[in-house]
């Protein structure tokens, strides 16, 4: 673990992984880049409007056998709405994403091995992925409403990408990311659909007739 002043109002920037590199001051929400022992300002986050979603930073649980924290969140908006992207770390070093998406959710972890062309992809399309069969099931544009926490990349407001999700016949999740950003690679990620409370969630949000 990694204490470092903010920038801007002194506050303390706590970073839990060597591999985070971007973090939103929970004082005065600069939006902060790690650079070794260092930090640098590049904006300000602005307040994030709350949502019904039980999951918040610093929720603990365990997936598969591997206790995990809660350290971040991006949110992407798109024409019909928006969801949460929430950031694991996991005690083995690891780290994933739990997807909060209108009571779905889900978890899934970044692959850089067998990304398929954006110019290949098209609804309906199939992809064979690790072994596993999947079809192209929605195409989106989003974009980054905000974001809070430690993060391992770069996560400023307004950030836009293109979005395509996968059907599986079985319980397993597929989305591709293409950012708009000339030079940015795309990122895919693959996982599983899961049911909230067989996360064993410690430190959630609680609301009045929820539980």
């Amino acid at each position: 673990m990694l204490k470092i002043p903010c920038p801007s109002c002194g506050g303390e920037l706590v970073f839990r992984s060597q591999s985070s590199v971007f973090a939103v001051c929970p004082y005065c929400t600069s939006t902060v880049v790690r650079h070794d022992l260092d930090v640098e300002k590049i904006g300000e986050m602005g307040a994030l409007a709350e949502d019904s979603s039980p999951i918040q930073i610093g929720m603990t649980g365990s997936y598969k056998n591997k206790f995990f924290y809660t350290s971040g969140r991006i949110i992407y908006e798109y024409e019909d709405g928006q969801w949460n992207e929430w950031h694991l770390y996991f005690d083995n070093g690891e780290s994933a994403w739990l997807t909060d998406a209108q009571g779905e959710f889900a978890i899934s972890f970044a692959k850089e091995e067998g990304i398929p062309s954006a110019s290949k992809l098209r609804l309906g399309l199939g992809v064979d992925v690790g072994g596993d069969y999947f079809k192209v099931s929605d195409i989106k544009q989003v974009t980054y409403k905000g974001s809070e926490g430690e993060l391992p990349f770069k996560a400023e407001k307004n950030y836009k990408s293109v979005v395509y999700d996968f059907s599986h016949n079985d319980n397993k999740f597929l989305t591709v990311e293409i950012p708009n950003e000339r030079g940015v690679p795309p990122i895919m990620y693959k996982g599983s659909y899961i049911e909230f409370w067989k996360l064993s969630p410690q430190n959630i949000r609680i609301f009045e007739g929820w539980i």
